[in-house]
């Protein structure tokens, strides 16, 4: 019956519409709302409705043409599997049981979408689409920065107030969210060029340059730079890597000999304890910490920080909505059963002998979850998406 619905070309038309749509979505944030209203808004409804396409497209494509998901039964992605039906068993036991099963369907659904795509139709194509969809999403950002700066502008809560910045947020919610999406876009924007397709990346490259600058978001510039350095890199080049190298640990040697006069420099403040503090992350790390003592071995149910942290604004000293860092994200929804899954699925991944441009997904997914939570922040994010794709079935095609 399906297979006469819909013709292979038709299927595939219909898979990049929603792969599009889904990253697109990913990060996008349409309204500004009370901190605390976790409620169901128009927002809520489409990315809801974008879940459940998503997860349709692999078991459609089962029904089709009755093939499989081969790329899901790597080591590695049998671990991950593994955490988010652990990360779903926690949500039913979670502060908030309805969000954290949504989130943990919106892991599910990108999960499964990523290894049916990449499986079926193949990296460069599914890559392709990512790019135009970061493209899309870059350039509505821009707009709404310049049109909107209400909206396009950083905005947060704090001790209930709401407050205006100035760096640049477009449609992502927040500056760092901004800024680690155009990160990513000048990474696959240089992948794409160095692979042949230069009619995406010559736009998507300079367009997540000037993103990048406006979000003001270090950490993500940083992270694009070495994401280009290991794209790029060339073993007749090892010299120039290895001057690169140098200078950097010369260049830290130095920061760490001249603190005083450095630390209030790469401060937005100009205050020192904004770096010390990592803007502030150590006060949230010292109260997460404690709060994992309580559920050290299963956790406190996925989704969890939402409704914990802002519980303990007075000790951080602002509202926090998440841990800032991976490791402490996953232990606190899953204890040290979900952070030793995942363990287990970093060392698989290594052992699976991964393309360069799985490296680099990998490198970008657990360099941003130092200092954020990363793939595992409620609903999937753009994270989310870059693991899943470092441990799907990438071939690369790199031209260098």
């Amino acid at each position: 019956m399906l297979k006469n619905s819909f013709s292979g070309q038709e299927f595939r038309k219909i898979c990049g519409v929603i792969l599009l749509l889904s990253v697109f979505l990913l990060d996008a944030v349409f309204r500004v709302r009370e901190y605390s209203d976790k409620g169901v808004d128009f927002q809520v409804v489409i990315k809801l409705l974008i879940y459940l396409a998503a997860i349709c497209v692999p078991f459609v494509g089962f029904l089709i043409s009755r093939s499989d998901v081969r790329a899901a039964y790597s080591g590695a992605n049998k671990c991950l599997l593994l955490l988010i039906l652990v990360f779903g068993f926690g949500a039913v036991f979670s502060i908030n049981s309805e969000y954290a099963l949504v989130s943990v369907f919106s892991l599910l659904a990108f999960f499964l979408l990523i290894n049916f795509l990449i499986d079926k139709y193949g990296t460069e194509w599914v890559v392709n689409l990512i790019g135009y969809s970061l493209f899309l999403f870059l350039i509505a950002s821009l707009l709404v920065y310049i049109v909107f700066p209400s909206l396009g502008r950083i905005s947060y809560w704090e001790y209930g107030v709401f407050i205006d910045g100035g760096r640049m947020s477009g449609i992502a919610g927040s500056a760092n969210n901004l800024g680690r999406v155009a990160s990513l876009g000048f990474i696959f924007g240089i992948y794409l060029f160095f692979s042949g397709n230069k009619t995406i990346s010559i736009w998507l490259i300079p367009i997540s340059i000037i993103c990048l600058l406006l979000s003001m978001n270090r950490s993500s510039a940083l992270v694009a730079l070495i994401g280009y350095l290991i794209l790029t890199y060339k073993k007749k080049y090892h010299l120039i890597y290895t001057l690169f190298f140098a200078f950097g640990l010369y260049l830290l040697l130095w920061v760490a000999l001249n603190l005083d006069f450095v630390l209030p420099l790469i401060s937005r403040s100009g205050e020192v304890v904004e770096v010390l503090t990592f803007t502030g992350r150590t006060y949230i790390w010292d109260v997460t910490i404690d709060l994992i003592k309580r559920n050290l071995f299963f956790g406190s149910g996925y989704g969890s920080s939402m409704f914990l942290l802002p519980q303990y604004e007075s000790e951080i000293g602002f509202t926090a909505s998440h841990t800032h860092n991976i490791l402490l994200q996953i232990l606190l929804y899953s204890g040290i059963i979900g952070l030793s899954l995942f363990f287990i699925s970093v060392i698989a991944f290594f052992r699976e002998h991964p393309s360069r441009l799985q490296y680099c997904l990998f490198f970008f997914t657990v360099a941003n979850g130092l200092l954020e939570s990363g793939p595992f922040n409620g609903l999937a994010n753009i994270t989310t998406l870059t693991l899943f794709l470092a441990y799907s079935n990438i071939s690369s095609s790199f031209k260098l």
